[in-house]
């Protein structure tokens, strides 16, 4: 929240650390942006209703400043086209249902045509909306829940036809994209309930654990074998992909219980 300049809304975009050779440091607060800002509005818009029932206060404070960035983006930047919009909006919708927002929503579902990009920050407005206790148009949830339905069915074609069950090749890297997979088919399983997609989450993750043409184990590349794997592949090391994988494990765990 030190980010956000408390007079206008705007959040910096980063903070870089310059050491120099007599070991003093210089710090550099980059300009703000209104990708910054909304990726802002997003994250704290979010947080709020997922801490109130810990500190009321606090996630009040966060719903503010969440709402203070997005209003500068809006007032600020009327073509606005970052891919934080609907996401941003989305969330500020679902944590206070204000109709400013859901009128820029309604703006930004114009697209809906194109098609489902897993790695697109809208994916993530698109489940906001879905999920949002607010009144929403019903029209636009049908098209979005045919869509991941859609891909869901897309994944589970492809795991089907393939040689491990995972439809991947054996110069798998990162393994991003699997785990972009795993998380709508963990989505629309949590949906429909089909033990199709339980079946195939599960060997998706075998396959992280060993189960793949190299023998390797993705989670934490520490194979102890001789082929050169970059061990920053592991995906434990990897910040924006172990989310992915919590939220993949997540629903097998409650399978469990």
């Amino acid at each position: 929240m030190k980010m956000q300049n408390p007079e206008t809304g705007a959040v910096y975009s980063a903070v870089t650390v310059s050491p120099a050779a007599d070991k003093s440091i210089t710090i550099y607060v980059e300009p703000s942006s209104i990708d910054s800002t909304l990726a802002f509005a997003f994250a704290l818009a979010k947080f709020s209703y997922l801490y109130k029932e810990y500190d009321l206060e606090y996630a009040t404070n966060c719903l503010q400043a969440a709402d203070r960035a997005w209003k500068y983006c809006v007032l600020n930047d009327d073509e606005c086209i970052s891919e934080w919009k609907l996401p941003a909006s989305a969330e500020i919708y679902r944590a206070s249902g204000k109709e400013n927002c859901e009128q820029v929503l309604n703006e930004c579902f114009a697209n809906l045509d194109e098609e489902l990009d897993l790695k697109s920050a809208n994916f993530f407005g698109y489940v906001t909306y879905l999920n949002t206790k607010q009144e929403v148009d019903r029209e636009i949830c049908e098209i979005l829940i045919k869509k991941l339905m859609k891909k869901a069915e897309q994944i589970s074609d492809e795991s089907r036809k393939a040689e491990l069950l995972v439809p991947t090749d054996i110069d798998q890297q990162n393994n991003s994209e699997l785990l972009d997979n795993m998380v709508c088919l963990t989505l629309v399983d949590y949906i429909i309930a089909n033990h199709e997609y339980d079946t195939i989450i599960e060997n998706h993750l075998h396959y992280f654990l060993g189960r793949n043409r190299k023998s390797i184990n993705y989670l934490d590349i520490n194979h102890g074998t001789s082929i050169n794997t970059n061990s920053s592949y592991g995906i434990m090391k990897q910040f924006d992909e172990v989310p992915k994988l919590i939220f993949m494990l997540s629903r097998m765990f409650e399978k469990e219980t």
